[in-house]
C-alpha cells in the first residue's frame, strides 16, 4: 500500500504542474503515463488533467533517484524535489516514468520493517504538504460572480502580516579588520563605492573606511514615524549616461515625475508644459502667464536641439554663467519674466545657487538629461542607491566595508584611523567630499588641493493627514521670488510621486530653501516657510506637523565658471595617491559615479602595467 500510495503522489506530481500545452523539453506526453513500482503499475491521463510533466528515474554512483525534467510551479517543484531526495537516499520501490508503455525494469522492493516505516513516514510527509497546497488553491480561488480584485483582497487579509522590509544597511564587513590591504578607499558615498567595487572585480583587495554608520554619503534616507525623508530634497535622473551603467534600475522601483512643473506666481498654480511627452498640458502651458509666447516656442525649439547634441560637445563649450546663456546668448535670449518665474527658481534648486553662480555648460548638460529622460524617486527613497550599491559590495569577497571608522590621516603607503590603528596599503584613495578630502591630503599632494566652496541647503519635512493639495507627481516653484519673509524655493510631495513614502493615509511635504538661514531655529523656520505655504495652497497648511529639519552644509561643490573642460581633475594627487568625488567633476550623481569609475581606471591601469613590468622581467630572466 506504501509502494501504491507513493506512485499514486507521483502521478499527483505530474498533474499538478504547471499549465501547458503537454509539452516537456523532450517533446509531448503521450496521453497515457504508465507509472511502474515493484510489481505495481497505474496509468494516468495527464493531458486530460491540462497539466504536464514529466519524471524519470536515472542511475546515479549506483542509486536511484528521482529527477523532474519540467515542474514549473515552486509548490510541485519543492514537493518532486523532496521526492527525488526521498529516492536517492535509497527509498523503496523508486517510481519510474516509462513514455510510450515501455515498461523498464525496476528492482523489488525492500520489505523489511524499517523501510516500510520511513515509507509511511514520507507518504505522510508529502500529503500534508500536498492539502496544505490544494488549500492555498482554493483560498486564492474566487467565489462565483466575486471579482479578481475582490479575491487578491480576501486572500491578503487571510494572510500574515508581511514583515517589515530588513534596513537598508548590507552586511559589509566580516571578521577582525586585517592591518594591510593592497587598496584603502576613505568613504563609502557614491564616488567610493564605485571605485571600489571596480577595483575589487579586478582582483585586488580593497578595504573601504566610513566616518558615519551607513553606505552612501550625502544619497541617504531615514525613517521617521513611517515617513521616508531624504537627507536633503534630491531627485533621480534616468537619463544619466554613468548612472545608469552602474545601477539596477528595476531594483531601484523607479517611481517617475511628470515632465514640466507648477509656478506659484500671482497668486496662483500655473503649469510649465513639456508638450512633446504631455501633449494634454499644452494650452495649459500656454496661456499660463510665464513668459511669452515667443519665450515658450524658443523653449521647445532648444529642446529639439538638445536631443541632437551628445555631452562632449556641451562639457567643451565655451563657457559663461547660466544668467549670461538665458539672457543673451541662447537663442536671442528669454525674457526677465521667464528667466525669474522659471529657471532661476528650478535651476536654484538644482544647483543651490544663483543663475549668475551657475555654470552654462551644467545648465545645458541637465536639460538635455531632462529631455531624453524622466526625473523620478526610488519607490523606497532616494537612499536605495547607497543601499543597492553596498549591497553590491558585500557580495566581493575581497571587498571589506567598516562603518562607523573615521579616519585621521593618510599617507603614502599608510591610513590612520581615528583611535590610532594604522592600516598598510599600497594604494590610497580619498573619496570624501570636498573640504574632507582637501585637509586629508593638504601637503601631500603634487599640486595644491583647495577645498570647493559650499553650496548648502536646508529641507524641511511636513507630515499632512490625507492627501495632499497638490496630487500630481509634479514640483512646485516659487515664481514669485526668495527673500527672509518667504524662504521656499519649491516644494514637493514624495508621496504623490512613490507612495511608501508616506504610510497609508498620510501625505510627505519635502519643502527647499536654499542656504541654511543661519541664525534661524528649525521651529522659527518652519512657522515661516508654512505661513509662505499657506498663500499657495490654503488653510490647511496650519495642520501640518512638522517632522524634521536638514541643514547640510556640504550640499554640492560650488562650481562657478570658469571651470576646467568637462569640470574633471586628474583622480591621482601623489604616488600612490588618489581622490574622487563630484568635487573633482561635475556636482551631480552622475559626476560622481563618474569620477568613481575615472579614479578606479587609473588604478587598475598602474597595476596593469607592473603586471607587465614583471612579466617582461621574468621573460627576460628566462631566456
Amino acid at each position: 500500500m506504501a509502494t501504491r500510495a507513493r506512485c499514486t503522489l507521483l502521478v499527483l506530481a505530474a498533474v499538478l504542474a504547471a499549465p501547458a500545452a503537454g509539452f516537456t523539453p523532450q517533446g509531448p506526453l503521450p496521453p497515457s503515463v504508465l507509472l511502474r513500482s515493484g510489481r505495481h503499475e497505474c496509468a494516468s491521463d495527464a493531458t486530460s488533467y491540462g497539466r504536464a510533466a514529466r519524471l524519470t528515474v536515472v542511475r546515479a554512483n549506483g542509486e536511484r533517484r528521482a529527477k523532474v525534467k519540467k515542474v514549473l510551479t515552486w509548490p510541485i517543484r519543492k514537493l518532486a524535489g523532496r521526492t527525488g531526495e526521498a529516492a536517492a537516499g535509497g527509498a523503496p520501490a523508486a517510481a519510474t516514468v516509462i513514455a510510450g508503455g515501455a515498461p523498464a525494469p525496476a528492482p523489488a522492493p525492500k520489505k523489511d520493517a524499517a523501510s516500510k516505516a520511513e515509507t509511511d513516514a514520507f507518504v505522510a510527509k508529502v500529503r500534508a504538504e500536498t492539502d496544505a497546497i490544494a488549500a492555498a488553491r482554493a483560498a486564492s480561488e474566487p467565489e462565483p460572480g466575486a471579482s479578481p480584485f475582490a479575491a487578491k483582497t480576501a486572500a491578503a487579509e487571510k494572510a500574515p502580516p508581511a514583515k517589515a522590509p530588513a534596513k537598508a544597511r548590507p552586511d559589509l564587513s566580516e571578521g577582525p579588520l586585517k592591518s594591510s590591504y593592497q587598496v584603502a578607499v576613505v568613504g563609502a558615498g557614491v564616488s567610493g563605492m564605485v571605485a571600489a567595487r571596480a577595483l575589487a572585480k579586478y582582483g585586488l583587495d580593497v578595504v573601504v573606511l566610513e566616518a558615519s554608520d551607513g553606505v552612501g554619503g550625502r544619497v541617504r534616507t531615514d525613517e521617521v514615524d513611517g515617513f521616508l525623508l531624504d537627507r536633503g530634497f534630491q531627485v533621480f535622473i534616468e537619463s544619466y549616461p554613468e548612472v545608469r551603467k552602474q545601477l539596477d534600475y528595476d531594483a531601484l522601483d523607479l517611481k517617475q515625475f511628470w515632465p514640466g512643473a507648477l509656478v506659484q506666481t500671482e497668486g496662483a498654480l500655473c503649469t510649465v508644459a513639456d508638450p512633446f511627452r504631455r501633449p494634454q498640458d499644452l494650452l495649459a502651458g500656454l496661456v499660463a502667464p510665464i513668459g511669452s509666447f515667443v519665450d515658450k516656442c524658443k523653449v521647445g525649439v532648444y529642446r529639439l536641439l538638445t536631443v541632437t547634441w551628445d555631452d562632449e560637445e556641451i562639457m567643451t563649450r565655451k563657457e559663461t554663467t547660466t544668467y549670461e546663456l538665458l539672457s543673451n546668448d541662447l537663442l536671442g535670449g528669454f525674457s526677465d519674466e521667464m528667466i525669474d518665474k522659471f529657471f532661476r527658481p528650478f535651476y536654484q534648486g538644482i544647483y543651490l545657487a544663483p543663475l549668475e553662480e551657475q555654470s552654462s555648460r551644467m545648465f545645458e548638460f541637465v536639460f538635455r538629461m531632462f529631455a531624453t529622460g524622466a526625473a523620478a524617486l526610488p519607490a523606497g527613497g532616494i537612499g536605495a542607491v547607497g543601499t543597492q550599491l553596498g549591497g553590491a559590495l558585500a557580495e566581493l569577497p575581497n571587498c571589506r566595508v567598516e562603518l562607523s571608522t573615521p579616519v585621521s590621516a593618510v599617507e603614502q603607503g599608510k591610513v590612520t584611523l581615528a583611535d590610532g590603528r594604522t592600516i598598510s596599503c599600497e594604494q590610497v584613495v580619498v573619496a570624501t567630499e570636498g573640504p574632507v578630502a582637501a585637509k586629508l591630503l593638504e601637503g601631500k599632494t603634487k599640486a595644491p588641493l583647495t577645498a570647493p566652496s559650499d553650496r548648502s541647503s536646508t529641507c524641511l519635512y511636513f507630515s499632512l493627514d490625507g492627501a495632499p493639495p497638490v496630487t500630481d507627481p509634479l514640483l512646485v516653484l516659487n515664481g514669485e521670488g526668495v527673500n527672509s519673509d518667504r524662504p521656499v524655493n519649491n516644494v514637493c510631495f514624495p508621496s504623490a510621486v512613490a507612495p511608501k513614502y508616506a504610510p497609508e493615509g498620510k501625505s510627505l511635504a519635502s519643502v527647499t530653501v536654499v542656504g541654511l538661514a543661519d541664525g534661524v531655529s528649525d521651529e522659527a523656520l518652519a512657522s515661516s516657510c508654512k505661513a509662505q505655504l499657506e498663500g499657495w495652497f490654503g488653510e490647511s497648511v496650519k495642520e501640518w506637523n512638522f517632522l524634521r529639519s536638514y541643514r547640510i552644509k556640504h550640499s554640492q561643490p560650488g562650481q562657478t565658471p570658469p571651470n576646467g573642460n568637462r569640470f574633471e581633475r586628474h583622480p591621482e594627487v601623489a604616488e600612490g595617491m588618489y581622490c574622487c568625488g563630484d568635487h573633482t567633476g561635475t556636482a551631480t550623481l552622475n559626476g560622481a559615479m563618474e569620477s568613481g569609475s575615472r579614479t578606479a581606471n587609473v588604478v587598475i591601469k598602474q597595476y596593469s602595467a607592473e603586471g607587465k613590468a614583471k612579466a617582461g622581467q621574468a621573460t627576460a630572466l628566462s631566456r
